[in-house]
């Protein structure tokens, strides 16, 4: 068995799409996961499973979610081998952990694509872009960044999601060791 990580995009976000994370996991185990874990009600779950694809799994979550609550909620898997590789290279670790942010991408995005993300850039906000994340540091309000996930799915063409350092932090602390 190997552990993942499913993060759910847009879920319990302002009264709209709510899903009690009981009921996630129990569609989790209908899906046939094991040691299942929810951490806070954005949407975070780790799990067992066999040897698997991310986007297979990815796509068996999101199709659950849909048939069973009728809601269509973007998913993005990572292994627990690709989760710690993602927490222990953040370029801005030194930084506030108020600042830092990781926003996970359904795919690498094209190279194309990168450049109209550096010509979001701001004062207030540096990234780094890796082949399926990005990791933000946000000197201003988070609120108030441009690179929030509807903007990077618009210019990147893909399913995105965003966690606070904090977060990500607290899913890496739950993880098995």
């Amino acid at each position: 068995m190997i552990q993942y990580v499913a993060l759910l995009r847009g879920i319990n976000v302002g009264g709209k799409r709510k899903l009690l994370m009981k009921d996630l996991k129990q569609l989790f185990i209908k899906l046939g996961f094991r040691n299942i874990i929810t951490y806070i009600q954005s949407g975070n779950v780790i799990f067992e499973y066999k040897a698997t694809s991310n986007s297979t799994l990815e796509t068996s979550i999101s199709e659950a979610i849909s048939e069973q609550f009728d809601y269509d909620v973007p998913v993005i898997v990572r292994n627990k081998k690709e989760w710690n590789g993602l927490t222990q290279s953040n370029p801005f670790i030194r930084e506030d952990i108020n600042k830092l942010h990781l926003i996970l991408l359904q795919d690498s995005p094209p190279q194309e694509s990168i450049s109209m993300l550096n010509k979001m850039k701001s004062p207030n906000d540096q990234f780094v872009i890796g082949n399926q994340h990005i990791y933000l540091l946000c000197h201003g309000p988070f609120h108030k960044t441009k690179f929030t996930n509807t903007s990077i799915e618009k210019h990147l063409k893909l399913s995105a999601t965003t966690r606070n350092w904090k977060t990500i932090s607290k899913i890496n602390g739950l993880m098995s060791k």
